[in-house]
Parts: C-alpha cells; sequence; structure tokens
C-alpha cells in the first residue's frame, strides 16, 4: 500500500500478444493477464514483445538462423488495457518483425488505444524520445533502448527501434546522458528500460551489467531491464535500483523450464525511489496469474537470493512479496502542473533549446511583459522571388504566468514613402506555432519560436527594406510593437516578380 504524497510505478517486463495467445484470450476463461498491482499502479509499464498491426511480412532480415517473429492483430492491445498497462516500451528484437510499415502502423494504433509507448519511431530521433506520463503528483518520463537487434534499429531517415551496440557502455552514457538531461527539466523521475542480453540466462551478465552502469551514469533514476524471458534479480548502483530482468509477464511458450515471473512497484516519493516491491507471479501459457501462500514465499525466497548475490537486500512479507527499501535520493520534489494541463504539453525537443544560437542572439534582451525575449533570426537570407520569411525567436520567463500570451511578428517596410507593406498579417499565434501556451511554460526555459510570415499580394510588392518587429498579444490587450536589429532587403524589377534580394542582421 502506498503513502499519502507517494506513487506506484509498475514494471512488468515480457508481453507478446501475438501467436497462441490470439485464442488464449479468446477461450473465455477469463482475463489472461489478472495482476491487480500492476491494475491499480498510478503508472503501469511493460515490455511489448510483438509488433501490433495488421500490415507487413513475415521473414525480415534479422541475422539469426532461426528467427522468431511476433506479430498481433491490433484488438489484442485490449489484453493490455484491460490489465491497466498504461505505457509499452517497444525497442526490443520483435518490434521490427513485420517491417518498417507495420512498426509506424503498430504506433497508430497504440496512440487510438491510448498507450503511450517508447522505443520506435520513424527515425532515430524519434525512437530515442521519451514518453512522459503521470504518475500521482510526480510526472515520469520513460526512455527504453534495444540491445540485441541491430538490423532493425531506426537510422537518421528510417523507421526502426532505438538500439545502441551491446559492447561500448561509454557510447551509452554519451547518447543517453544529454536525453536525460532534457527529460529532467521536466520530469521528477526518469527511467530507462533496457532489452539486453541473452535468452534464459538466469543472472546478468558482465555486459548487461556494465550497460545498466551506464544508464545510471548517464543521469536514469532507475533501469528496468527486459530481455532473457527470466528473472534475474535487482542490484543497486549509485543509490539507483537496477532491475536487470523482469523476466516474462505473459508469453505462449508450449513448455519451459521457469515458470516464475514477477511484477516490480516502484514507490516514488518525495525523496525519490524509495522502496521495490516484487510480486511473485507464475508464468504459464498464455496466461500470468499472482502467486499466493507458500507458492509465493518459495518464489519470493529464489528472488531474493538472486538479489542478494547482486547486493540487494530485499525482506520478505506476510503477503509472499518481498520488499527493498532504498536510501532517500535527493533532488526530487512533487511538481505540479497547472490545472487541467497533462503531460502532454511538455515541449516536443524542437521546441527548446539548451543554449542560445550564437547568430541569434540579441544584446540586451528585450522585455516584453513577463517574457523575455533573448534572440531572434529569420531565413532565407536572400528571397529571390514572393515567398515566406521565416522567423525564429528564443523565449523565457522568470516566473510562471498565468495569461497566454501569442506572439506576433511583422517584416514592415521601412520609410520608403510607398504605402504599408508587411509580411506576417494575423501571424499572432501561441507560442511553438500554437503548441505550447506561455501558461504552460516553465521558468528558465530557453523556448524557441518558428514561424512563418506569409508574404503580400504579388501586384503590392515593391523594392525596399523590411525591418522586424514583434509584440505580445493576449486577450483584450496589444502590447506595443518592439523592432529587432534585423532586416531584409527587396529588390524588385518593374514588371516581374523579386529578382534578388539580400539580408543582414547588423
Amino acid at each position: 500500500m502506498k503513502a499519502s504524497g507517494q506513487a506506484v510505478i509498475a514494471w512488468g517486463g515480457d508481453v507478446n500478444l501475438g501467436r497462441r495467445l490470439h485464442y488464449c484470450a479468446a477461450s473465455g476463461q477469463g482475463p489472461v493477464l489478472d495482476v491487480p498491482a500492476l491494475r491499480e499502479a498510478d503508472l503501469a509499464i511493460v515490455n511489448l514483445e510483438c509488433v501490433v498491426s495488421r500490415i507487413g511480412r513475415l521473414g525480415i532480415r534479422k541475422g539469426e538462423a532461426g528467427p522468431y517473429y511476433f506479430r498481433a492483430r491490433p484488438e489484442m492491445l485490449g489484453v493490455l488495457r484491460e490489465a491497466g498497462v498504461d505505457v509499452v516500451t517497444t525497442a526490443n528484437n520483435h518490434s521490427g518483425d513485420y517491417g518498417p510499415e507495420a512498426l509506424m502502423d503498430q504506433e497508430r494504433w497504440l496512440a487510438a488505444a491510448g498507450i503511450g509507448a517508447a522505443g520506435a519511431g520513424a527515425n532515430a530521433k524519434q525512437a530515442f524520445a521519451p514518453v512522459f506520463r503521470r504518475a500521482g503528483p510526480y510526472v515520469v518520463a520513460v526512455f527504453s533502448v534495444d540491445a540485441t537487434q541491430r538490423f532493425t534499429a531506426a537510422g537518421s531517415a528510417t523507421p526502426g527501434q532505438a538500439y545502441l551496440p551491446p559492447d561500448d557502455p561509454t557510447r551509452w552514457t554519451d547518447v543517453m546522458a544529454p536525453r536525460l538531461a532534457y527529460a529532467r527539466q521536466f520530469a521528477d523521475v526518469v527511467l530507462v528500460a533496457v532489452h539486453a542480453g541473452r535468452n534464459f540466462v538466469a543472472e546478468p551478465e558482465s555486459d548487461a551489467i556494465a550497460l545498466a552502469h551506464a544508464l545510471v551514469d548517464a543521469g536514469a533514476d532507475a533501469v528496468l531491464g527486459a530481455s532473457a524471458h527470466v528473472v534475474q534479480g535487482v542490484e543497486i548502483y549509485q543509490g539507483r535500483p537496477i532491475i536487470h530482468d523482469a523476466g516474462d509477464l505473459l508469453f505462449d511458450a508450449l513448455t519451459r523450464d521457469d515458470d516464475d515471473g514477477g511484477l516490480f512497484s516502484l514507490h516514488v516519493g518525495a525523496a525519490g525511489i524509495e522502496q521495490v516491491v516484487f510480486t511473485p507471479l507464475q508464468v504459464g501459457f498464455g496466461r500470468t496469474r499472482v502467486r499466493t501462500g507458500e507458492e509465493a514465499q518459495a518464489a519470493a525466497a529464489r528472488f531474493i537470493g538472486k538479489s542478494r548475490r547482486l547486493g540487494a537486500v530485499f525482506e520478505p512479507q506476510e503477503d509472499g512479496t518481498a520488499i527493498l527499501k532504498l536510501a532517500a535520493s535527493p533532488g526530487v520534489k512533487a511538481r505540479r502542473l497547472p490545472l487541467g494541463h497533462g503531460v502532454e504539453t511538455v515541449p516536443e525537443a524542437d521546441w527548446v533549446v539548451d543554449s542560445l544560437p550564437a547568430d541569434a542572439e540579441l544584446t540586451p534582451p528585450r522585455m516584453l511583459g513577463p517574457l523575455t525575449l533573448l534572440g531572434a533570426r529569420a531565413t532565407p537570407q536572400v528571397l529571390e522571388r514572393r515567398g515566406m520569411i521565416v522567423v525564429e525567436t528564443f523565449w523565457t520567463l522568470s516566473a510562471p504566468v498565468a495569461d497566454d500570451w501569442r506572439i506576433e511578428v511583422r517584416a514592415i517596410a521601412q520609410d520608403d514613402g510607398g504605402p504599408p507593406l508587411a509580411w506576417g498579417a494575423a501571424s499572432d499565434h501561441d507560442p511553438c506555432d500554437w503548441m505550447l501556451p506561455t501558461s504552460r511554460w516553465r521558468a528558465g526555459i530557453i523556448y524557441r519560436d518558428h514561424y512563418g510570415l506569409r508574404p503580400p499580394a504579388l501586384n503590392r510588392l515593391r523594392s525596399t527594406t523590411l525591418g522586424l518587429a514583434v509584440r505580445l498579444v493576449r486577450a483584450g490587450q496589444r502590447l506595443a510593437w518592439v523592432p529587432l536589429p534585423l532586416t531584409i532587403a527587396v529588390s524588385m524589377p518593374p514588371t516581374r516578380g523579386v529578382t534578388r534580394t539580400r539580408a543582414n542582421a547588423p
């Protein structure tokens, strides 16, 4: 039972909804995955060890002599919803089993089912991005990384799963550290699910341990392991829990030597992850149940022994569970977003920057109401025909604001004696191209707005010099225009469109 002010995050290991699970789930014998601790958790996460799609083709190259291919019908996502699953991790050796089209189709089915996903995407940038979800009063970021299947890895412009090689833990730290630091700006708890290691190995091997340590070094609050299909035990490294492998949560293996499974519940409080609770499960053919009585105590004892060999001491409980209490981790506080705002308002990576680009810096910064404009730049620098001017502006604030201020930018003809002429009519917009109103901003973050200014009609164009200006707008109020040190020279021939322009930023 969780205490007041706490949240419970459950990690459940491998789930295959494909193959024989189709008829197991349709047998009419009740839920195939009925684990109350999973359903009752504030945030429930599992590793989806298949692809959910109607499309794709079996036989994609996997670099294996006898590969397995797992695909599930989309209605099988109802199994996850009924079990209480909120997020799936998809960086593993089966997410690409039916090709990139099926993988991207799965993303759509998961979104339609209301299930978050991390670990795969249309390119590597998307695949390595976290999913943000709320657990009680806390915001949680979940990453997913695979170390087992390089043939279906995402590329810079190709779909696939987030993959890093298993033999280079330093690269894991280098790649993940900036991503975890980005997530840390918006999340109270940062988790990394890692799919690494060989199948059916009872204890974590040295390579998998090194990767998990690298993720903690990169900034993870906990590492959630999967891959071996066997519960391996928990290690504490730098005060952070590493669940080396949660084993299978739901599978359809016809025979198995080890039917031990487990659910791992991370109890989060003001001091961070304060304890880990292990609930022993029995993983059968297409059906998983909670162990009880002496059977549960025996399974818990086996798990306690594995963890003790890794240096983590779980205490057995009368109900058959086991609890590991952790020392306090400083720096975690409950962060409550403004009423009515969900974690979907956490900015995408393109909407924020770690530092101001040197070619955009304004000296001094401009104060516009409660916001500070740190920088601006415009492209293209040479506009050779009628077209849009794309303006980037970089903003911050020192304290949260309750109102939604819109940004309005214009490129206005300077005093050349001609009629008024401007790019950007009716350009006022919520920041980040309507995606992140200012009432959802956090102090100290540099937000990047990227917006296109539409040109006036062709018959109004003339040779002139445009100067950029910006102002803030909200209901019933428009602040004064603030000029920017950016000019665009437009040169027009008498009878045709623009032939030459040049731009400079003094």
